[in-house]
């Protein structure tokens, strides 16, 4: 069971949210902050599923455990168009969206149609088909609209939806997209990124 925190930038937290550093350094004051609820509704959640345990994306950010090994994935939705967003809606078998106070809004399944509408993203690949199914375009279609926090990020963002590595640079701007093109085209004879 994972938590998607939708409403944060996996690199770059607000002093609101709870980190795996506040919970090792101060338990009793990361309890104060406003994520915390967050936090706790989540292990709630999780021990009502039957889950011994819950991966929580804010708290802990580990780049070589993927979404997709999760058995359920719970999103915590304010805001879905973030960059980082994309390859945690793709990945998941399963995943239940909710609302800030927790209620339920409904699953990728039942929303798919909505989620087809909001995003772009093919409903094949929401269905679990591999994405690396679709072509390069089809990609950076749904990646377009999204935004990030930092301008590198935009890039760093797609490095899972197109299994491609490259060294992350924060600071080279816009030159992070251009070498994740250069990767891409590396990496795969489809040259729809081209058109």
């Amino acid at each position: 069971m994972r938590l998607l925190d939708a409403a944060s930038d996996p690199l770059w937290l607000s002093r609101a949210e709870v980190t795996l550093q506040d919970l090792q350094s101060n338990i009793e004051e990361a309890k104060h902050k406003k994520g915390f609820l967050k936090l706790e509704r989540c292990c709630r959640r999780a021990r009502e599923d039957g889950f011994s345990y819950a991966w929580i994306d804010i708290c802990y950010i580990d780049k070589t455990n993927s979404y997709k090994n999760a058995f359920i994935c719970y999103a915590y939705l304010t805001d879905f168009r973030r960059g980082w967003t994309l390859q945690e809606l793709i990945a998941p078998m399963i995943m239940e969206f909710y609302a800030e106070d927790w209620s339920i809004l409904g699953t990728k399944s039942s929303l798919k149609s909505e989620l087809v509408s909001i995003t772009g993203i093919n409903i094949d690949v929401l269905d679990r088909q591999d994405p690396t199914a679709c072509n390069v375009a089809d990609h950076m279609s749904w990646a377009a609209s999204r935004t990030t926090t930092r301008l590198e990020d935009a890039a760093y963002c797609l490095l899972g939806i197109f299994d491609v590595n490259m060294p992350l640079i924060y600071g080279e701007g816009g030159k992070a997209f251009m070498r994740l093109q250069e990767a891409i085209m590396k990496a795969n004879e489809d040259y729809s990124i081209l058109a």
